[in-house]
């Protein structure tokens, strides 16, 4: 999400679980399973995502950043303003004489501080989403890893 990650969790678990797994087969099921697991984290986050326009929730999406048994997948938005949702706005209390408004006249700008700016309160979605279904992401992918491989295996019965 422009800029921010969110580092991967449960993936080194799994990686580890499968290393047994021959070369080409991790290449060929490892991004798959991926994917599973980080499509149940879009799914919490657009569940959770405030929805006010509609806009937020509607442009996160997953992409692939790097390919192969390596697979990195990431959940990317185009609205500037999810930062602001996720971590919420500073708050600038009254008589706080910084100026902070450019293009005002200084005489404005204290009587706007003075006023008081109560910011925009943090609406987590992103972090709450990755805490709470870090362990369904991580079930899922392994699912998906082992019904891969047990096709894989019956194939590979039935040819020999």
């Amino acid at each position: 999400m422009a800029g921010e990650s969110i580092k991967p969790f449960g993936v080194d678990d799994l990686r580890d679980e499968f290393s047994g797994l021959e070369k080409r087969a991790r290449a060929q099921y490892m991004p798959k399973a991926i994917r599973a697991g980080v499509d149940v984290l879009l799914d919490g986050m657009q569940r959770r995502v405030p929805q006010r326009t509609g806009r937020l929730h509607d442009s996160l999406r997953v992409e692939k950043l790097i390919g192969g048994a390596a697979a990195t997948f990431g959940i990317f938005t185009d609205v500037f303003y999810w930062y602001m949702v996720e971590y919420g706005t500073k708050s600038y209390k009254a008589g706080d004489t910084r100026t902070y408004t450019e293009g005002r006249s200084r005489r404005e700008r204290r009587r706007r501080v003075a006023r008081g700016h109560s910011g925009m309160r943090a609406r987590p979605f992103a972090r709450t989403t990755v805490d709470e279904d870090k362990g369904k992401a991580v079930d899922e992918a392994r699912d998906v890893l082992e019904r891969a491989m047990i096709r894989r295996r019956k194939r590979a019965a039935k040819r020999g």
